[in-house]
């Protein structure tokens, strides 16, 4: 079982989990942010293309872009610093589009009364993933490694830097981390993931006519982009 079929499982059961209790309500979210969905799944697309050159061809891209736009030169670092800006804008932008559509679809007020939060649409990630932790007790560990709110943090404070191709950055505690560029796009990845799986959840419970359409539409983005990061 690959990281994706694991985040895939504990998806489902927090999905299950919060449905039983019904904490979800209709919401009219993906009417209103459809265009926004399906652009971040071209950007997830675009982006995922951009990595493969970055991995497999720098140096030949670097020589053919140079050698056809010679007035705006670059080297291979800087490439490499581009394609992991977009990476993070893309991480940071997958994040948002989650927290608003999970704010929107669960019932605010029913939340604040079990856990005595004070979630509104306006919320930060990190309020809405400490509820969360409070309805879903047993499911702390699933909810962190499927939403790190460190890393988003990090994106959204824009503290990150490379050094050697490496992804450094000073966490809110002080502490510092190093990960590999692999490791931040299967970072991004499974928030991508994650707001994928339970928009097509919700959808199929609330909102079956449009099952198909969202097939077409955003379920035919992702099956072109994910097999790039199936794991062995």
């Amino acid at each position: 079982m690959n990281d994706y079929e694991r985040a895939e499982g504990d998806i489902g059961k927090i999905y299950r989990i919060l449905k039983e209790k019904n904490y979800f309500q209709e919401s009219d979210y993906n009417a209103r942010y459809l265009p926004q969905l399906q652009r971040n799944m071209r950007q997830f697309q675009n982006v995922s293309t951009k990595l493969a050159v970055a991995a497999l061809k720098p140096k030949e891209f670097v020589t053919w872009h140079n050698q056809n736009v010679p007035t705006l030169s670059y080297d291979e670092n800087n490439f490499q610093l581009e394609v992991m800006t977009l990476l993070c804008q893309h991480g940071l932008s997958t994040f948002e589009l989650f927290k608003r559509f999970m704010l929107n679809i669960l019932d605010l007020e029913k939340i604040n009364a079990k856990t005595n939060s004070k979630l509104k649409t306006t919320s930060m990630l990190g309020d809405l993933v400490n509820s969360l932790k409070q309805i879903l007790v047993t499911k702390t560990t699933q909810i962190d490694n499927l939403i790190d709110v460190e890393f988003r943090n990090t994106l959204a404070h824009d503290s990150w830097y490379l050094e050697n191709n490496i992804f450094k950055f000073v966490s809110t505690k002080g502490k510092n981390h190093e990960l590999s560029v692999n490791d931040v796009y299967h970072h991004v990845v499974k928030i991508w993931f994650v707001n994928r799986e339970i928009t097509k959840k919700y959808t199929e419970d609330f909102y079956p006519e449009i099952v198909e359409l969202y097939e077409k539409g955003l379920g035919t983005i992702m099956n072109e982009a994910m097999p790039m990061y199936q794991e062995d």
